[in-house]
C-alpha cells in the first residue's frame, strides 16, 4: 500500500509542548517524505499564519488544514476548502460569554479578534510570549465587535471550563456547537455530527496520520479534540482535495 499523503499535528507531535518550534530531527524527516513524493499536510486547530510561524521555514507543507479543518489550503495559499461560522452561532458564543464574563476569541482569516475581555485575555494567555512580538502580529482588540461584518469567522475559541461548556450545550444545544478542551481552562467549538463519517473515510484512502506516539493514539486524540470540520474536507471536496495530492 503507497502512502499517497501523511497527516501531522503540531502541537505535541511536530512540536513538543514548551518548545518553541520542530526539533531537526523532525524537519528532516519530512524533508525526506517530500522527497519521497508524499504530500506533506498539516492538520491543526491553530490558524494558518500562527502554524506556519511555529513551524518555521523549515517545514513546507503542501496543504495546511487549518482551523481544525474550516480552512483548507494548499502551499501558495489557495483555498482548497473553507468553513466559517453562521452569524447565529457566532452571537450566540458572544452573548453566552458576555453574560458570564469569558474571554472568547474568533479565528479570522486575517488574526485572531478577542471579542469578550480582551485585556482579561491578554494578561492570562499572552504574558509569556509578550517578548517575542508574536502576538502583536496576530492578535487584535476585537470588542467593537465588528470584524465579521467583513466576512465571518473560520472557528472559535473561550475560556470554558467544563461547567460553562455544559450550560452553553443546554441552552444552544440546537445549533449542534460543542466545546473540546485543548488546554487547561480552553475551548474550542466543534461540530462532532460528521466525526463518524470522517474517520471512515480515512480508513478508506490510503492516508498515514501521524500524532503523538503512534497512529492509534493520533486518531483518538482526533476523536477527542478535533473538530468535523475537517470531515467536511473529505465529504465536500473529496475529489478535489486528494487528486491534488495524489496526481
Amino acid at each position: 500500500m503507497k502512502i499517497k499523503a501523511a497527516v501531522f499535528d503540531i502541537d505535541g507531535t511536530l512540536v513538543p509542548y514548551g518548545a518553541p518550534g520542530p526539533g531537526q530531527a523532525a524537519v528532516q524527516a519530512l524533508r525526506e517524505l517530500a522527497q519521497s513524493g508524499v504530500a506533506v499536510v498539516i492538520a491543526t486547530g491553530r490558524a494558518r499564519y500562527t502554524a506556519q510561524w511555529v513551524l518555521g521555514s523549515g517545514i513546507k507543507p503542501d496543504y495546511f488544514a487549518a482551523v481544525n479543518g474550516a480552512d483548507v489550503t494548499d502551499a501558495a495559499g489557495r483555498p482548497v476548502w473553507q468553513s466559517r461560522m453562521t452569524p447565529e452561532e457566532m452571537y450566540a458564543l458572544v452573548d453566552f460569554c458576555e453574560d458570564h464574563e469569558l474571554p472568547l476569541e474568533f479565528i479570522f482569516s486575517d488574526a485572531y479578534y478577542v471579542y469578550v475581555e480582551y485585556a482579561a485575555f491578554v494578561e492570562k494567555y499572552c504574558g509569556q510570549n509578550a517578548a517575542s512580538g508574536f502576538f502583536d502580529s496576530v492578535l487584535r482588540d476585537g470588542e467593537d465587535q465588528v470584524r465579521h461584518l467583513q466576512d465571518m469567522p473560520f472557528g472559535a475559541c473561550a475560556a470554558m471550563d467544563a461547567r460553562h461548556a455544559a450550560a452553553f450545550e443546554a441552552k444552544y444545544g440546537h445549533l449542534g456547537l460543542r466545546f473540546i478542551p485543548f488546554a487547561p481552562g480552553r475551548c474550542s467549538n466543534v461540530d462532532e455530527s460528521l466525526m463518524s463519517s470522517l474517520l471512515e473515510l480515512l480508513s478508506r484512502v490510503f492516508i498515514f496520520v501521524y500524532g503523538s506516539q503512534n497512529c492509534n493514539y493520533f486518531l483518538l486524540s482526533w476523536k477527542r479534540y478535533r473538530s468535523a470540520h475537517l470531515c467536511s474536507v473529505f465529504l465536500n471536496s473529496f475529489d478535489d482535495f486528494f487528486s491534488r495530492c495524489i496526481n
